[in-house]
């Protein structure tokens, strides 16, 4: 399993890296963040902390919620990683469709 936890924190670690690179070029969604009319852009462009700390705090447990999620679809593949299972060959296009993820 030391395998699998350094395939996951890596790649987590690369999502990380790229999201900050991202925000730090001034990229962002070109639409509303909430109901409002907020755009992303009033979060901080340019500054990755800072528009992490102006992110209100349902926002910081839906991506932490939306995450754990997924770890917990990846944990119930059969048969699990730590009894011979291949990480990442479990069906997910149960949940989100065969045409998106294959």
């Amino acid at each position: 399993w030391y395998r699998e936890a350094e395939i996951k924190h890596g790649r987590v670690a690369m999502a990380a890296f790229v999201g900050f690179l991202v925000n730090y070029n001034g990229i962002t969604f070109p639409f509303d963040l909430d109901m409002s009319g907020a755009k992303f852009a009033s979060l901080g462009v340019g500054s990755p902390f800072l528009a992490w700390d102006n992110l209100a705090d349902q926002g910081k447990w839906s991506i932490i919620g939306f995450l754990g999620i997924l770890e917990v679809l990846g944990e119930v593949q059969k048969p699990h990683y730590t009894k011979g299972g291949k990480s990442g060959k479990g069906a997910l296009t149960f949940y989100f469709g065969e045409k998106l993820i294959s």
